[in-house]
């Protein structure tokens, strides 16, 4: 016989309030859309501690049920959400300011063969800043095109700088690996570059791609992301886990405000994609996404 043993007590990072909110918003939202699957991560800008992390899967029956971590163990084609880490490539090599004209040309580009297309038909000239408001597909795949397609490797350098094809680190078993393709890859095409540029022929998780966005809210300083603040045992604490930095700085002060400026246009400006969420309460920014 062995006698009962008392656990030790793990105190995570996540705030009961904030974590009920993320899951009732979550889960109104994909009822609303009936949607497959959704996550919703919620992250300490300063530290990368997760407050919340909601999670839920559709059932046959349609009801809905916390059956997969998508936020950290499911990497998709992440669409336009994507752009940010495109358009710090072209501001950091300074190939584009965000006061740069690109032609649109109506929505609806051939890139050799192969057709890409915005949401939103008729666009012709409009700045970076504006092209990133609207969520641009043409505009980002002719840039990325332009600069990256005779020196892919320089574009695949940057990707690899804001960890998009690194696993997050994150305490918990099951993280999954994000895949970015090398320009070494014998799946490598002409179509890959105007195709990566708006969030295609890449598997990115959730939680990666949160990490350059908080990293730009953080004056480009790009945190850990973790859930346990301390192991306890009988009230002692054994072991205490504080805010590491994985990334410095993920791009120059210069490209950090002009970034900002190109997400808060998203909620701001009048085309703005996410304009519908405005409110007067406080200023935000951020950037949509769909994906195919």
């Amino acid at each position: 016989e062995i006698d009962p043993e008392n656990g030790k007590d793990v105190i995570t990072t996540i705030d009961t309030y904030i974590q009920d909110v993320a899951e009732n918003a979550l889960y109104k939202m994909m009822s609303e859309n009936n949607s497959l699957h959704g996550t919703c991560i919620v992250m300490e800008v300063e530290t990368g501690k997760i407050k919340a992390i909601a999670n839920l899967g559709r059932r046959p029956d349609g009801e809905y049920l916390e059956d997969y971590n998508y936020g950290l163990g499911r990497k998709t084609e992440p669409g336009s959400v994507f752009k940010i880490a495109t358009l710090i490539s072209l501001l950091e090599d300074k190939y584009v300011d965000t006061s740069t004209i690109v032609d649109c040309e109506g929505g609806k580009k051939n890139f050799y063969g192969l057709t890409i297309r915005d949401s939103h038909s008729g666009t012709g000239q409009i700045s970076v800043k504006e092209a990133f408001a609207q969520s641009s597909n043409v505009a980002f795949a002719k840039l990325a095109d332009e600069y990256y397609h005779n020196q892919p490797d320089k574009f695949y350098q940057h990707l690899h700088r804001l960890r998009l094809d690194t696993v997050s680190g994150v305490d918990i078993v099951g993280a999954a690996v994000p895949y970015i393709k090398k320009p070494s890859s014998k799946y490598w095409a002409k179509t890959t570059i105007p195709y990566m540029a708006h969030g295609y022929e890449e598997l990115v998780t959730p939680l990666n791609l949160l990490m350059v966005y908080n990293a730009v809210a953080n004056k480009g300083k790009m945190m850990k992301p973790y859930l346990v603040n301390s192991i306890n045992e009988m009230g002692i604490e054994l072991k205490s886990f504080k805010p590491q930095v994985l990334v410095d700085k993920i791009c120059s002060d210069e490209t950090l405000a002009k970034v900002k400026g190109c997400l808060l246009a998203v909620i701001e400006n009048q085309h703005g994609t996410g304009r519908a969420l405005r409110n007067d309460l406080y200023r935000f920014a951020g950037k949509t996404g769909t994906a195919v």
